[in-house]
């Protein structure tokens, strides 16, 4: 196996359940608010080497196949739910694979990133202020506050380290009920870089504190499987 090859953050056969001829899709760049109509599945998404060695690699696309049957077995209950196929194993591994791909993108390890990196920048300041014998301390504590100071990022670091705990993190879901949503309209179902959407309607005026914690009350997981089928995990009390 090739070193330094594109690991996917959002793997090509979740790609391919949106796509019309499975090499190619639709895409809009958000910053630019450029279309690009066809583009090439391969390359979206992806980074060279995330995932470090090629052990992890290969472990993660054999994690990927039991999430791609799981998807797939829900996409066709939805649509024909005389023949049902979502097993016990099977809801489980879907509450899996929206765990583990809400943890493994680029998204996920920015915000990480940005929470670890002003701790510690903080904790370092404090430090420098109450340590002795430190040369220039105002000097660096100025040159913190102003950003030219960072911390080294290591993007494999940040997406193998939530990924380890996904698995562990499973059980605190597995008291939302699994719903499948059918979409009839003529608007398809999309998704982004991040497509595992976290959200709170219950405590969406909250602003002093997180609401998205997965034992908080009210949590809502929303997790597109193709463009016509939405899996949601709520309670539906």
């Amino acid at each position: 196996m090739a070193e330094q090859r594109n690991h996917h953050f959002v793997p090509k056969f979740y790609f391919r359940n949106f796509s019309e001829d499975g090499t190619r899709i639709h895409l809009l760049h958000r910053s630019s608010g450029r279309i690009i109509p066809n583009a090439p599945i391969k390359g979206q998404c992806a980074k060279h080497s995330l995932y470090g060695p090629t052990e992890m690699e290969q472990f993660i696309s054999q994690l990927e196949a039991s999430f791609s049957s799981a998807i797939r077995d829900a996409i066709h209950t939805a649509w024909n739910p005389e023949n049902f196929k979502m097993t016990d194993d099977c809801v489980f591994t879907l509450r899996q694979a929206a765990l583990f791909q809400r943890n493994r993108t680029i998204h996920e390890a920015d915000k990480s990133f940005a929470m670890m990196e002003s701790s510690a920048l903080e904790v370092f300041k404090y430090h420098l202020r109450t340590a002795p014998d430190i040369n220039d301390r105002e000097t660096i504590i100025k040159a913190i506050e102003d950003g030219s100071i960072t911390l080294e990022r290591d993007d494999t670091w940040l997406v193998m380290m939530p990924l380890s705990r996904t698995f562990e993190a499973t059980v605190l879901i597995m008291d939302l009920p699994v719903w499948l949503i059918r979409n009839h309209t003529d608007l398809p179902f999309l998704f982004g870089d991040a497509p595992v959407i976290l959200y709170n309607s219950h405590y969406r005026n909250v602003t002093s504190r997180g609401v998205l914690g997965l034992q908080t009350p009210g949590l809502q997981i929303f997790f597109p499987l193709d463009a016509r089928t939405m899996l949601l995990m709520m309670d539906g009390k």
